[in-house]
């Protein structure tokens, strides 16, 4: 059992990474989604991509976000027609695991009680690149298409994960474990991005310090935008509703309190009260002193 605070982030990292291989159950479910698309639309790619692709997701609640390279010509104009139809499509291939759009993409929960969480986004490539990485149009989740640099922002966290010692994709994570323990309604992705964005200004990355600094800023400045490092996708946003900002943004406030009550117990040698302070955080999921 750990002693320090530093130990007791390690410790919480390794029970929030999953692990890299795929079951076979899993390589079955992703090369039989990928044949009933191909068969069906002659898909042109079919790559991993998101958290569980990147090494930034949450064992038991990231999806597997996988992106399907559609021929232009096989998708409608309306984002959200081709939506319904190829969600229509799976679901005649896998009748009970409860298929269903949830824009971007479309869900498909296998295993047992839909513990397998896969998500599919169609997409066809555009024209053009941002220094070689693909640019793709992505549903919108309003019926149109918006562009989709995903590759793009990989290479992006990836540069400042090695630059910064290999800390940013676990301060990502810890971020992630507190939206899930807290049932936080921001977006994942912007919690990546809000990160990678705080990051490429550091020279080092403490992770109860940057935890503390990234929930003051949301708290601060209403949860701001993200804008793409590359100036050609929108910027990101934290949330859909009005609503979901508010509660968002209490929670940030709430989360900036705690952290500091936690860095002040360490600073001042009562171990033990940090421990207490990082657990209430992640509401009781945060690995416990000695």
């Amino acid at each position: 059992m750990p002693t320090t605070i530093d130990a007791a982030f390690n410790q919480f990292l390794s029970t929030l990474s999953t692990q890299r291989g795929e079951t076979v159950a899993a390589a079955n479910h992703r090369a039989s989604v990928q044949q009933c698309l191909h068969a069906n639309y002659g898909i042109i790619g079919f790559f991993l991509s998101g958290s569980f692709g990147h090494g930034t997701n949450v064992t038991g609640y990231s999806d597997a976000d996988r992106f399907a390279i559609f021929p232009a010509n096989r998708l409608y104009q309306d984002s959200a027609q081709s939506l319904g139809e190829i969600a229509q499509v799976l679901r005649q291939r896998f009748p009970t695991t409860g298929v269903r759009v949830d824009a971007p993409g479309i869900r498909l929960p296998f295993g047992y009680d839909g513990a397998e969480l896969n998500e599919v986004i169609p997409v066809h490539q555009l024209s053009g690149d941002v220094r070689g990485y693909r640019i793709f149009g992505m549903p919108d989740g309003g019926g149109g298409w918006i562009r989709a640099i995903p590759e793009a922002h990989n290479a992006f966290v990836d540069h400042h994960h090695q630059r910064l010692s290999n800390k940013l994709k676990p301060l990502i994570r810890f971020l992630k474990a507190w939206k899930y323990a807290r049932g936080v309604p921001v977006k994942s992705f912007y919690l990546e991005m809000r990160a990678a964005a705080f990051a490429a200004k550091e020279q080092a990355i403490i992770y109860g310090m940057d935890l503390r600094s990234l929930f003051m800023a949301m708290a601060m400045d209403g949860l701001a935008d993200v804008p793409d490092p590359f100036a050609v996708v929108n910027p990101v946003t934290a949330c859909n509703t009005a609503n979901q900002y508010l509660q968002v943004q209490a929670a940030a406030r709430s989360a900036t309190d705690i952290a500091q009550d936690a860095l002040w117990a360490e600073q001042n040698g009562r171990t033990v009260e940090a421990f207490h302070h990082w657990n209430n955080l992640f509401n009781g999921i945060f690995p416990a002193y000695g």
